[in-house]
């Protein structure tokens, strides 16, 4: 009996690489996990704004925090135009903005700017990276430690599919056979472990708050349509954080009509389960910094 799979006809191999493909991936995910829960378990202790990215990354932790001061009076949106409201709101409510998120928001448009302007201020991109350091530190998402180790391990797999391949693309130019299938099926293969490894945003851990808080916080979702949206409550920020600013109300669109979209898709690309937040994480927040970040706890 020949075991020898290089000795396997084109069909025969195919299936043969298309097993061995499977394999390796199945492995790759359970090395992933087992590395990523072999660190410790991390603290959900988090604010609104750290939750919204893990939710959707970075865009849609500013976006979040824009919304949480728009519906509080704090900047004024217009169109695609956005402007602090500082000079013509009260001390008691200027204070509200306590998370350094905010603060930086608001410095950036004491005047009159276009609303992309958000995502390319420094200071906002600072705060941002400040919340991405938090979140790395939690094991919440990969940090540059985890990132090495599965760049390693999908280069690792790669080079396997890419030694079977070619061996076999040589034995077929030796026997004058054709190959152009089993091209096809590597090009595929290493892009799909491309596509896997660097799409990787949320760990273990970040996916399993993710259900945690989609599930506690089903039920907001389902009255979002009485939530109140003038800022008195923090509900419409934390809906917005764990589901995304399309679930919201459309009373608020002027103001989403403003942010730059993020797809919310549950998939690789997607973080705390279009993240998760929760009265619980908004109100360890507010004790932790976030006071009214999140539109006023309480």
């Amino acid at each position: 009996m020949n075991i020898n799979p290089f000795a396997l006809k084109g069909p025969d191999f195919l299936l043969f690489y298309t097993v061995l493909f499977i394999i390796l991936l199945l492995f790759y995910f359970y090395l992933r996990r087992n590395y990523e829960i072999s660190k410790n378990y991390p603290s959900n202790d988090l604010d609104p704004y750290e939750i919204a990215y893990l939710t959707g990354g970075k865009i849609h932790a500013i976006n979040v925090a824009a919304l949480s001061l728009a519906t509080r009076g704090l900047i004024i949106v217009d169109g695609k135009l956005i402007k602090t409201a500082i000079k013509s709101i009260s001390p008691d409510k200027r204070e509200s903005a306590k998370h350094p998120l905010e603060k930086a928001i608001l410095s950036a448009f004491v005047d009159e700017k276009k609303s992309q302007k958000l995502y390319q201020e420094t200071n906002i991109q600072h705060e941002v990276e400040r919340i991405e350091k938090k979140l790395e530190s939690l094991n919440l998402i990969p940090d540059r430690e985890t990132k090495n180790y599965l760049l390693k391990l999908v280069l690792s797999f790669v080079l396997i599919l890419l030694f079977t391949s070619l061996y076999k693309i040589y034995i077929a130019l030796q026997i004058h056979r054709p190959f152009l299938f089993l091209l096809f099926f590597t090009i595929i293969f290493i892009t799909i472990f491309g596509y896997i490894n660097f799409s990787h945003r949320r760990t273990a851990f970040g996916t399993m708050l993710i259900k945690k808080y989609k599930e506690t916080y089903s039920e907001l979702n389902k009255r979002k349509k009485v939530i109140p949206i003038n800022g008195t409550t923090n509900e419409l920020t934390l809906l917005a954080a764990v589901f995304g600013l399309s679930e919201l109300p459309d009373a608020v669109s002027y103001i989403t009509s403003a942010l730059r979209f993020v797809n919310y898709k549950t998939g690789p690309f997607s973080s705390c389960g279009i993240s998760g937040c929760g009265s619980s994480s908004c109100s360890s927040g507010c004790g932790g910094g976030c006071g009214g970040g999140c539109g006023g706890c309480g």
